[in-house]
């Protein structure tokens, strides 16, 4: 859902991170194995798709499964517009210092 740069623009925080374009196996890889993918490499997953991603941590928690964790971005708190991008960086990077906890899901 974002753009490499915004994974880059991470990485040069030193903040490990991919973005599902960069990956040719994550381009068209189902919300499931997403999740799937952030839990084995142990990275928090960043999404935009609130509805979905809500009913897999459901899943997940309900099946006793782990994930590093899930921020959700909203559209209407970080509109598509120049501003975006450097928004977006400055608040997962608020987050990654906060320390994301585990197993949850956090509103950016």
């Amino acid at each position: 859902m974002f753009p490499p740069r915004l994974a880059e623009e991470l990485r040069n925080r030193a903040i490990d991170a991919i973005a599902a374009v960069e990956d040719p196996d994550l381009r068209a890889a189902p919300d499931a194995e997403l999740l799937e993918r952030a839990a084995d490499d142990s990275r928090v997953l960043v999404t935009e798709n609130v509805r979905d991603f809500a009913v897999l941590h459901s899943q997940w928690m309900a099946r006793d499964r782990n994930h590093p964790g899930i921020l959700l971005v909203s559209t209407r708190t970080y509109p598509y517009n120049q501003a975006r991008l450097g928004r977006l960086l400055a608040a997962i990077e608020q987050a990654n210092q906060m320390s994301i906890n585990a197993n949850t899901i956090t509103f950016l």
